[in-house]
């Protein structure tokens, strides 16, 4: 980006003027900023505490253990990057298992559910097998 360190000491690339904020990518070392830069949240990891917990009839849930303001970064989702035609001939079967449980409760291991968000241009982010907490974000009309 071309934003530069605040004099006063306020942090920077947090609103449209950085063209990097405005088109929804993180600054890079390179930016001027420095340590004032707002801009690198997931590099950062500054999401919000969650907690996995039971949500009933939609499996397992994640649990914001903190407020959450509208624009606030809450987690990362991770996952493997697939495309549609992948996704379609596998036909979205998973084994019972994860191949990897790491960070995963033994007790959440045994589920039939998808973790699959689209992306753009016929991609997808699978978080069957690689992904974190995220994985578990639930949505609702009426929550």
């Amino acid at each position: 980006c071309r934003c530069t360190r605040d004099p006063d000491g306020a942090r920077s690339c947090n609103s449209c003027e950085c063209v990097l904020f405005a088109c929804q990518e993180e600054c890079n070392s390179n930016c001027l900023a420095g340590d004032l830069c707002a801009n690198k949240r997931i590099t950062r990891q500054e999401w919000k505490q969650v907690n996995i917990i039971n949500s009933g009839g939609k499996g397992l849930g994640l649990c914001a253990m903190e407020d959450i303001k509208e624009g606030d970064l809450i987690i990362e989702y991770v996952g493997v990057i697939q495309s549609e035609g992948y996704l379609r001939s596998r036909e979205y079967l998973y084994p019972e298992r994860y191949d990897s449980n790491e960070g995963i409760p033994d007790a959440y291991t045994h589920c039939n559910h998808r973790y699959i968000m689209s992306l753009h241009h016929g991609l997808f982010l699978d978080a069957r097998y690689k992904g974190n907490e995220a994985r578990f974000t639930n949505h609702s009309c009426r929550p």
